[in-house]
């Protein structure tokens, strides 16, 4: 009897969509352009889950066979919908697979990511991380543009949206504000600034049940007793040092240098007033 190997090894099912328990599939560490503490996902792997318990996948998901393993390239968030299904009682014993196209490489499967995904569109956010990894990769920006349809400037303005001040990229990741609005802010004041008064944008914009600030919210006066920070000092504080970069002198045994980018700094002194 032939050897099986590769995906078929695990398979209970024999043709090009293979039947495979869920449990068996690996996921690379931030592999998925998807960020999956942003609420709109989180409630997106929840519907799924619900679903997924009454008719189970029917979608395949797509792997590559790598090191005696499936490696999941397409379809984390059905995947993690059928264990959250499963970790709830759900009989679900496997999941359809398919495998990739042999020779794909990481620049391939991440483009496959954007085409695949057009019934949960990627937001702006998580476009612009891709981007980033495929820019890690050795590509130019003019070459991701022509790959994925869209112009020079359109991918610059996407790699800009990483350059905003953390408390406002996690304003833009909880649909507090637009990606638009949150750049618009950056581009006309300082990092300290531009957190302000989207926050108080936020605050105003909630004040009236709006769960995202528009930008007449921007000119709205907004009271004290109203004024909700999304960053605590504490958070602030951390998300500087994690930044930051520590050093010793060696000519002054108790002497720690600490540098820190100057948005963090800036951040943090306009939390504390000083």
């Amino acid at each position: 009897m032939a050897k099986t190997s590769g995906l078929a090894s695990i398979s209970e099912g024999r043709s090009d969509v293979h039947r495979v328990d869920p449990k068996m599939l690996h996921v690379k560490p931030s592999w998925n352009g998807r960020d999956f503490n942003d609420p709109d996902n989180i409630q997106h792997v929840e519907e799924l889950a619900l679903s997924i318990a009454e008719i189970g996948v029917k979608d395949p998901l797509t792997v590559v066979w790598d090191e005696g393993k499936a490696w999941l390239v397409d379809g984390e968030c059905r995947l993690r919908a059928a264990l959250l299904a499963i970790s709830r009682g759900a009989p679900l014993k496997t999941v359809p697979v398919r495998s990739e196209e042999r020779g794909s490489n990481d620049a391939d499967l991440l483009f496959s990511q954007i085409i695949r995904n057009k019934k949960q569109p990627f937001k702006q956010l998580e476009l612009a991380r891709i981007c980033k990894r495929l820019l890690d990769m050795g590509w130019q920006q003019q070459e991701i543009a022509t790959k994925s349809g869209v112009t020079p400037a359109r991918i610059s303005q996407l790699l800009d949206l990483l350059t905003m001040p953390e408390p406002i990229k996690q304003m833009v990741t909880d649909g507090k504000v637009s990606a638009s609005m949150a750049q618009k802010a950056v581009q006309q004041h300082n990092p300290a600034k531009a957190v302000a008064i989207l926050q108080d944008a936020v605050a105003v914009a909630e004040s009236e049940g709006k769960q995202r600030a528009l930008p007449k919210h921007v000119e709205a006066p907004v009271e004290p007793a109203k004024r909700q920070r999304a960053v605590t000092v504490e958070q602030a504080v951390k998300a500087a040092f994690e930044a930051a970069t520590v050093d010793w002198s060696e000519d002054e045994k108790d002497l720690v240098m600490i540098a820190m980018p100057e948005q963090h700094w800036l951040i943090i002194r306009e939390l504390l007033q000083l």
